[in-house]
Protein backbone atom coordinates (compact mmCIF):
# COMPACT_ATOMS: atom_id res chain seq x y z
CA UNK A 1 0.00 0.00 0.00
CA UNK A 2 2.77 2.36 0.52
CA UNK A 3 4.41 1.46 -2.37
CA UNK A 4 1.24 2.48 -4.51
CA UNK A 5 0.59 5.67 -2.30
CA UNK A 6 4.55 6.48 -3.32
CA UNK A 7 3.63 5.71 -6.98
CA UNK A 8 0.67 7.87 -6.68
CA UNK A 9 2.81 10.86 -5.44
CA UNK A 10 5.48 10.97 -8.20
CA UNK A 11 2.65 10.40 -10.87
CA UNK A 12 1.29 13.05 -9.55
CA UNK A 13 4.45 15.42 -9.25
CA UNK A 14 6.15 14.36 -12.70
CA UNK A 15 2.52 15.46 -14.48
CA UNK A 16 2.40 18.89 -12.35
CA UNK A 17 6.32 19.69 -13.69
CA UNK A 18 5.25 18.93 -17.21
CA UNK A 19 2.07 20.53 -17.25
CA UNK A 20 4.38 23.38 -15.63
CA UNK A 21 6.88 23.08 -18.67
CA UNK A 22 3.93 22.75 -21.36
CA UNK A 23 2.42 25.93 -19.75
CA UNK A 24 6.03 27.92 -20.05
CA UNK A 25 6.71 26.59 -23.79
CA UNK A 26 3.59 27.65 -24.59
CA UNK A 27 3.77 31.08 -23.03
CA UNK A 28 7.36 32.02 -24.64
CA UNK A 29 5.43 30.84 -28.09
CA UNK A 30 2.78 33.13 -27.83
CA UNK A 31 5.43 36.05 -26.77
CA UNK A 32 7.23 35.62 -29.66
CA UNK A 33 4.30 35.52 -31.48
CA UNK A 34 3.37 38.72 -30.35
CA UNK A 35 6.76 40.24 -31.13
CA UNK A 36 6.41 39.58 -34.72
CA UNK A 37 2.98 40.75 -35.50
CA UNK A 38 4.45 44.25 -33.71
CA UNK A 39 7.15 44.05 -36.43
CA UNK A 40 6.37 46.27 -39.19
CA UNK A 41 7.67 46.44 -42.75
CA UNK A 42 7.92 50.67 -43.93
CA UNK A 43 5.59 51.23 -46.63
CA UNK A 44 5.95 53.27 -49.73
CA UNK A 45 2.89 55.21 -49.67
CA UNK A 46 1.19 57.14 -52.25
CA UNK A 47 -1.92 59.49 -53.33
CA UNK A 48 -3.74 58.14 -55.56
CA UNK A 49 -5.56 60.23 -58.65
CA UNK A 50 -8.33 58.84 -61.09
CA UNK A 51 -11.46 56.70 -59.98
CA UNK A 52 -10.06 53.34 -57.94
CA UNK A 53 -12.09 51.34 -55.60
CA UNK A 54 -9.98 49.71 -52.87
CA UNK A 55 -7.84 47.22 -53.08
CA UNK A 56 -7.62 47.62 -56.90
CA UNK A 57 -4.34 47.71 -59.07
CA UNK A 58 -2.95 51.41 -59.49
CA UNK A 59 -1.15 52.79 -62.79
CA UNK A 60 2.19 54.41 -62.47
CA UNK A 61 0.63 57.54 -63.40
CA UNK A 62 -2.04 57.78 -61.01
CA UNK A 63 0.12 57.62 -58.07
CA UNK A 64 2.55 60.42 -56.50
CA UNK A 65 4.74 59.25 -53.96
CA UNK A 66 4.14 61.03 -50.38
CA UNK A 67 7.24 59.19 -48.60
CA UNK A 68 8.51 55.96 -46.66
CA UNK A 69 7.18 54.78 -43.20
CA UNK A 70 5.60 52.12 -41.18
CA UNK A 71 2.84 54.93 -40.75
CA UNK A 72 0.31 56.70 -43.40
CA UNK A 73 0.68 60.21 -44.03
CA UNK A 74 -1.60 62.76 -42.62
CA UNK A 75 -4.67 62.38 -43.95
CA UNK A 76 -4.69 65.24 -46.46
CA UNK A 77 -7.64 67.53 -47.38
CA UNK A 78 -8.75 65.86 -50.61
CA UNK A 79 -9.50 62.70 -48.98
CA UNK A 80 -12.51 62.99 -47.67
CA UNK A 81 -14.71 60.05 -48.82
CA UNK A 82 -15.61 56.06 -49.14
CA UNK A 83 -15.63 55.21 -52.47
CA UNK A 84 -12.02 55.54 -54.41
CA UNK A 85 -8.33 55.10 -52.95
CA UNK A 86 -7.03 58.11 -51.76
CA UNK A 87 -3.56 57.21 -49.87
CA UNK A 88 -2.01 54.09 -50.24
CA UNK A 89 0.68 51.90 -49.38
CA UNK A 90 2.96 49.68 -51.66
CA UNK A 91 5.54 47.25 -50.85
CA UNK A 92 9.20 48.71 -51.50
CA UNK A 93 9.59 45.53 -53.67
CA UNK A 94 6.56 47.23 -55.65
CA UNK A 95 8.37 50.41 -56.39
CA UNK A 96 11.23 51.84 -58.27
CA UNK A 97 13.71 54.39 -57.85
CA UNK A 98 13.27 57.58 -59.85
CA UNK A 99 15.15 60.73 -59.60
CA UNK A 100 15.28 60.97 -55.42
CA UNK A 101 11.77 59.71 -55.20
CA UNK A 102 10.02 56.54 -56.06
CA UNK A 103 7.66 55.42 -58.90
CA UNK A 104 5.36 52.42 -58.73
CA UNK A 105 6.37 49.31 -60.93
CA UNK A 106 4.00 49.56 -63.62
CA UNK A 107 0.52 48.47 -62.71
CA UNK A 108 0.57 47.89 -58.63
CA UNK A 109 -1.88 46.50 -56.09
CA UNK A 110 -1.58 48.02 -53.03
CA UNK A 111 -0.44 46.52 -49.85
CA UNK A 112 -3.24 48.60 -47.73
CA UNK A 113 -5.17 51.77 -48.04
CA UNK A 114 -5.21 54.25 -45.35
CA UNK A 115 -7.63 57.09 -46.90
CA UNK A 116 -10.40 57.14 -49.17
CA UNK A 117 -12.20 59.63 -51.31
CA UNK A 118 -15.29 60.01 -53.26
Amino acid sequence: MATLKTNWMIASITSIILLFGAFLLINAAENKKDEAITVQTPLRWFQITGSHSPGSPIPQSDAVYLGTSVNPPEDMNECDGETNQCISGFNPSQTNPSGGSFVLDGTQAPVTTSALKD
